[in-house]
């Protein structure tokens, strides 16, 4: 999130101080009032103010704002002043007889973090057991002074006190006035607490102010004084910082220079801040803006410490052994380390850094169980599969797990806000979040997080989820038409009367997304609207119409096609590529994800068959054999990056298709290369393809996918598969190189595992959308009825599995372009003289196996001279379960 400075004139500082020190007096937690508005206000005023923000605050936002009605604003007295400048007075004394680590550092060299204030933290230590030091829970919000990490009080729990995350509800009155706001810690409990721990930093501040008196001009003096309330003295310029996680600040930073003297800092220059999560630190801590956080959606991250990832803090010169531990930083309410734990306690090493003390990880494991729709609402439910974190860690001093909504595109938790709550001693965590919209909902598609808060910032405690069932939310709940047989092919369009006449129930229709959009057509979706090419579209109409109007069954397969025109379609950095033939979707981005979700909606609207004119679709295949990039083109990428974008873009296209039909099938396919011709970068293995997005379903939410398969013949210029064992090829175990007819039973096997089955406990749905054997042998020339034998032996095949839905043979007529590669898969031969075009010639034998084959009176007939062919006296002895074995 972008941060932005606000230079306050010192009248507005002095003005602004008082109210927040009347504020911190009464005990009034202000969680949310105007920077602006606040200055020269009564103390009432800003009370008032932070009652009526005092509900923004998250799991706490009662018991808040009974604090704040119930609390009655005060003003210092004149003794009370008097005291506050003795202690003041008396402790500035004390911190001149200690080094600070300006003065160690007197060869000039850049000072290690942590050095300074460690003497006045082990003071403070000292002194916790009597005295209410600076960093207690007592004294949490505001800090104003030099120390950093002032006086901690330890990590004992009624010690702690953390900034309660920012929730739903706070985002749009924060974005409303983003540059107005911003948020003030707890305020101190009692007047001795404010008086020690203010004068205790003052004394460090009075310290550093005679290290700022040596800067140029340029240099802002950091804090002078603060020894009186009518009279505070803050220099140095005074910032709105918004945090990755929402939280917001007041700081004074500055910058460690390379002389180890203490300027002015700048925000966003990353070398460390005076800030802390929700609260106010005023005072010269060494560094300026912090660096980026790392906060991406992961289980078990390593928290604020870990170096380079989720400190908040870090910077160049900056231990951050945790998020209290850079040496310069109040976090969350002033909680402070004690001085033997803090990083960087008088041992800097050459470089400037400090070691990083082991990074405390959250003990908690959430585990999903649901996130479905129910009625009009989204419920998700889970439980706590690790532990909890010890009350008396940093980490787990808040004691709730909180829910975060993210974007399908997002991966990371950065600047996110909690949209529910759960107590983290629940045995089980339930959440329930508004649907509206309808099957339009962004809700449908977003995922879903689990987080613990450190005070700072939100750390992911489990993987996301997606909502399961979006067919509930489907206007169209026709039920799903079984086709009459399994028997399909490729048709040609201008045959669709000869496909009717030899019985075809499957066919297949390819969609390339780059030819859709243009005029004619306005499709509102999502509140945008999309202009789709109105002849395109109609080409589909009457070819999807023509075909279910005769209860053939409608497979489209959906390819993203080149076309530079189209950007947000293609994965970020993705090049039209001659070794790619489609590209994967792109759902990466939040246009693409868009642009996504309306195609898919608006196609499975069209064709939802409420039109006879557009005809119906039933299953629909994203992309084409996906374990091979050439079909499914993004760049290099090892198997787990790749099928994570593929799961990203599959599961918007089956939310889109199944939230407008809630009983239409979505699939995605593979091709036969089973265990081989992988190079982990641009092709993997079907199987390894199949368990890990098996995997990655199951972990976010399982979802009815189904598996698109072609089980052509090895080498696809020989029709016999059931020899195909001597290439070497094809084995009976799980670990042959390839499957197809030969061993088509360890592809069921494969998927009858548990983890490959449904939300029902069921095999998942297998069509074999495309395979076929060739008349055409590259050894001995036309075998036309090897191709018809081939094809009797392998529907018999699929005819008998239960598992299997559709058989759909590639193609009605010869390719001319195949035919030059011994590939002449037809029920047709082509006439070659028609240069290119698809024109029939003749009916090969299959074409009347192919009539036959699901017909009882005549498919036995029709297919007796294949069991010569093969070698068999009986096709229910090679085929188990065989259909008509009883008329055999």
């Amino acid at each position: 999130m972008k941060k932005h400075s606000y230079i306050i004139s010192r009248k507005k500082q002095l003005q602004m101080l008082s109210a927040v020190l009347a504020v911190s007096l009464a005990a009034v937690p202000l969680t949310g009032c105007s920077l602006f508005d606040m200055a020269g206000k009564s103390e009432t005023a800003v009370e008032t103010a932070a009652e009526e923000t005092a509900a923004e605050t998250p799991a706490a936002a009662e018991t808040v704002r009974e604090q704040a009605e119930s609390s009655q604003t005060e003003t210092l007295s004149a003794t009370e002043r008097e005291e506050l400048h003795r202690r003041a007075q008396e402790l500035k004394e004390q911190g001149g007889k200690k080094e600070t680590a300006a003065g160690r550092d007197a060869a000039g060299t850049p000072e290690a973090s942590g050095t300074s204030g460690t003497a006045e933290n082990q003071e403070g230590n000292k002194k916790s057991s009597s005295e209410k030091a600076s960093g207690t829970k007592e004294n949490t919000g505001i800090t104003v002074g030099a120390a950093p990490g002032g006086g901690g009080s330890g990590k004992s729990a009624d010690k702690i006190k953390h900034q309660a995350p920012p929730a739903t509800g706070t985002a749009e009155a924060n974005a409303a006035s983003r540059k107005d706001v911003v948020i003030l810690g707890q305020a101190p409990k009692t007047e001795e607490s404010l008086q020690t721990g203010t004068a205790q930093n003052a004394a460090s501040a009075a310290k550093t102010d005679q290290a700022a008196a040596a800067q140029t001009d340029q240099t802002q003096a950091t804090v002078q004084a603060v020894a009186a309330q009518t009279d505070p003295k803050i220099t140095g310029d005074i910032h709105y910082v918004s945090g990755d996680t929402g939280s917001s600040g007041i700081a004074v930073s500055t910058a460690v220079n390379p002389a180890g003297q203490i300027g002015p800092g700048t925000p966003g220059s990353g070398t460390g801040q005076t800030i802390i999560a929700g609260g106010v630190t005023v005072g010269p801590g060494p560094g300026a803006a912090p660096a980026p956080q790392d906060t991406s959606v992961h289980t078990n991250t390593a928290p604020p410490g870990s170096t380079g990832a989720n400190s908040g803090n870090q910077g160049s010169g900056t231990a951050a052994a945790s998020t209290q531990q850079t040496g310069s930083t109040q976090q969350a309410g002033g909680t402070g380390q004690p001085a033997e734990t803090q990083a960087g306690a008088g041992s800097g090493q050459a470089d400037g850094t400090q070691p990083a003390e082991q990074a405390q990880e959250p003990l908690e494991k959430i585990y999903w169980d649901i996130c479905r729709v129910e009625g009009n609402r989204i419920v998700i439910s889970g439980h706590n599969g690790g532990s909890i974190t010890p009350a008396d860690t940093e980490m787990g001093a808040d004691q709730n797990i909180y829910l975060l909504e993210l974007a399908p595109y997002e991966d990371s938790i950065s600047g996110h806000r909690y949209v529910k709550s759960a107590a983290k001693a629940s045995q089980s965590l339930d959440f329930q979040l508004e649907l509206s919209g309808g099957h339009e909902s962004d809700r449908l598609y977003h995922k879903y997080v689990a987080c613990i808060w450190d005070g700072s910032k939100y750390i992911a405690v489990s993987e996301p989820v997606y909502v399961t069932n979006p067919e509930v939310t489907a206007p169209n709940q026709k039920a799903y038409d079984e086709p009459l047989s399994k028997k399909g092919l490729l048709v040609e369009h201008s045959m669709i009367d000869d496909a009717f006449y030899i019985g075809v129930h499957n066919v297949i229709v390819n969609i390339p997304f780059n030819s859709l959009f243009g005029s004619g057509i306005d499709y509102n979706y999502g509140g945008e609207t999309y202009h789709f090419n109105a002849s395109v579209i109609a080409t589909y109409d009457n070819t999807i119409s023509a075909f279910s109007n005769k209860n053939m069954n409608v497979n489209v397969v959906l390819l993203n096609g080149w076309n530079p025109a189209m950007p947000d379609f293609f994965y970020p950095g993705a090049k039209q590529s001659s070794k790619a033939a489609y590209h994967m979707f792109n759902a990466s981005t939040e246009r693409g994800y868009r642009n996504i979700r309306a195609v898919a909606s608006f196609l499975s609207e069209r064709y939802s068959g409420s039109n006879p004119n557009y005809g119906r679709v039933q299953n629909w295949i994203v992309g084409n054999e996906i374990n091979n990039q050439y079909w499914n083109y993004i760049g290099s990428m090892d198997i787990k990056s790749y099928l994570t974008e593929f799961e990203r873009c599959f599961r918007v296209f089956y939310t889109a298709i199944r939230s407008s039909c809630a009983n239409d099938r979505v699939y995605f396919s593979l091709d036969h290369n089973w265990n081989r011709q992988a190079d982990g970068k641009l092709r993997y293995n079907g199987r390894d393809v199949l368990g890990t997005f098996a995997d990655l379903v199951n972990l976010h939410g399982n979802i009815d996918w189904n598996l698109a398969y072609h089980p052509y013949s090895e080498p696809l210029t020989e029709p016999e598969f059931w020899d195909d064992y001597k290439t070497g090829q094809v084995t009976a175990n799980k670990n042959t190189p390839v499957i197809n007819f030969a061993n088509l039973g360890l592809l069921t096997q494969y998927l009858e595992q548990s983890k490959m089955r449904n939300r029902s406990g069921q095999v998942r749905r297998i069509i074999l959308s495309e395979e076929g054997f060739t008349s055409k042998s590259a050894t001995r020339g036309d075998v036309e009825e090897i191709q018809a034998a081939a094809f009797a032996y392998a529907y018999y095949m699929v005819d008998s599995n239960p598992y299997i839905d559709s058989f759909i043979l590639s193609r009605q007529v010869d390719a001319p372009s195949e035919l030059r590669e011994s590939l002449a898969f037809g029920l047709w031969t082509t006439n070659s003289a028609s240069d290119g075009n698809v024109v029939p010639a003749q009916r090969k034998k299959l074409w009347q196996v192919f009539k036959d084959i699901d017909r009882a009176k005549s498919t036995l007939e029709t297919t007796e001279f294949a069991k010569k062919i093969i070698g068999i006296d009986k096709w229910s002895d090679i085929i188990p379960n065989f259909r008509w074995a009883n008329q055999e």
